[in-house]
């Protein structure tokens, strides 16, 4: 059996490899490789989730969280990751509960105040903004330098269609963290860049969506967005690039979803039909 540094080196290389092939069955199956033969290897289990969270893998991805956690029950981070894993597959009430564990378990404030953040989120995603607001002060307040307030403020305006409220909080929150490089906000040049969009800034929403792709490569919801920009703005051949592009980066029940919106956006009803039967497969695994 290979030692634990043996075991990262392969780790990282291989998977680095299937990663650029695309070619995420095998990145799973040596991962679980990996953690069968040397279950308390942390890292290869947080790999295990990454990987498995980017195809949908949902089972898998909660598996090797949980594991994570168990690793490791003082550390907050598996914890919200869970909870972030099961935020995105909208099972709504375990993510509330994964995530205010991991509140109650933050020794630091960074820690406590990205449970709370996050708990907002799941607020937003239950359509509860008082507990959204209120999640976000007490994030705010566990790190006074994160702007949680003007970002889920903002957040909600964009839930109900207030784009022109909205994006003077999603500019004050981006012009916060900028002074702040030790803070940071998922998806805040998305929503930003959703914002800009629906208000037909296109220029600028284009911008904003290239600086999500540029922090998250295979975020569909961008590339999506930045679709749409280049349709708008009579790129057609680079808009049916990017919903190629979609699928081929972000092979999930979103991503094929995302990606016949584009088609249909395009006119091109075949091209969307044929992506549904990918989204249906995806959501069954």
């Amino acid at each position: 059996m290979p030692d634990a540094t043996t075991s990262i080196a392969v780790l990282t290389e291989a998977v680095r490899e299937f990663a650029a092939e695309r070619d995420w069955a095998k990145a799973i199956a040596l991962l679980q490789g990996i953690v069968r033969d040397e279950p308390g290897l942390m890292i290869a289990w947080n790999e295990l989730a990454r990987v498995a969270m980017r195809v949908d893998r949902f089972a898998v991805a909660l598996d090797a969280y949980r594991h994570a956690v168990e690793l490791d029950p003082s550390n907050p981070e598996p914890v919200l990751n869970t909870a972030c894993a099961l935020l995105r597959f909208n099972r709504l009430d375990e993510a509330r509960a994964q995530a205010q564990a991991a509140s109650d378990a933050a020794s630091e404030p960074t820690a406590r105040a990205a449970a709370h953040l996050l708990l907002a989120q799941i607020a937003i995603a239950r359509r509860e903004p008082e507990t959204a607001s209120h999640e976000a002060e007490l994030s705010a307040q566990a790190q006074p330098g994160l702007p949680a307030v003007s970002f889920i403020e903002a957040r909600l305006l964009h839930e109900r269609g207030h784009f022109p409220d909205a994006l003077p909080l999603f500019e004050e929150t981006a012009a916060a963290l900028a002074k702040t490089p030790s803070a940071g906000i998922d998806d805040l040049p998305y929503y930003t860049a959703d914002t800009l969009y629906r208000l037909e800034r296109y220029a600028e929403a284009e911008a904003g969506f290239e600086e999500q792709l540029r922090l998250v490569p295979h975020h569909a919801r961008a590339r999506a967005g930045l679709a749409l920009v280049y349709l708008k703005t009579g790129r057609t051949d680079e808009a049916e690039e990017a919903a190629m592009e979609i699928v081929r980066l972000s092979p999930t029940t979103e991503g094929y979803a995302l990606a016949a919106r584009v088609w249909r956006a395009l006119g091109k009803p075949r091209q969307a039909d044929a992506v549904r039967p990918e989204a249906r497969r995806t959501a069954q695994r």
